[in-house]
C-alpha cells in the first residue's frame, strides 16, 4: 500500500485508517513550568503555564487521539465568541 502525505493527523486517520473522529474533550488547566518546559519555551522555571489536554473519540466511542499542549501564560489570549440561541 502506497501512503500519500496526509495534511493533518485527522486526515491521516480518515484516509489511511478509515477512522473518523466523532467527539472530543479538552481540559484547560494551569501549572508551573518545569525546568524542561521552561527551557523549551524560553521562560522561567515555575512561570505560570496554560495546559490543554485533549482526548478524541471515534464514532464507536474508542479513544483515538490524546495530547497535551503547554502555552506560556504571558503569551496567550483566549477568545470566546458567544451568541444567543435561536428558538
Amino acid at each position: 500500500m502506497r501512503m500519500r502525505k496526509a495534511e493533518s493527523l485527522h486526515a491521516l486517520l480518515v484516509e489511511v485508517y478509515g477512522t473518523k473522529l466523532r467527539r472530543g474533550e479538552e481540559m484547560i488547566d494551569t501549572a508551573p513550568a518545569s525546568p524542561r518546559d521552561a527551557k523549551l519555551l524560553q521562560t522561567d522555571p515555575g512561570a505560570p503555564m496554560l495546559v490543554v489536554k485533549r482526548l478524541s473519540f471515534d464514532s464507536e466511542g474508542n479513544p483515538v487521539e490524546w495530547g497535551t499542549s503547554w502555552f506560556r501564560g504571558d503569551r496567550i489570549t483566549l477568545v470566546a465568541r458567544l451568541s444567543a440561541r435561536s428558538r
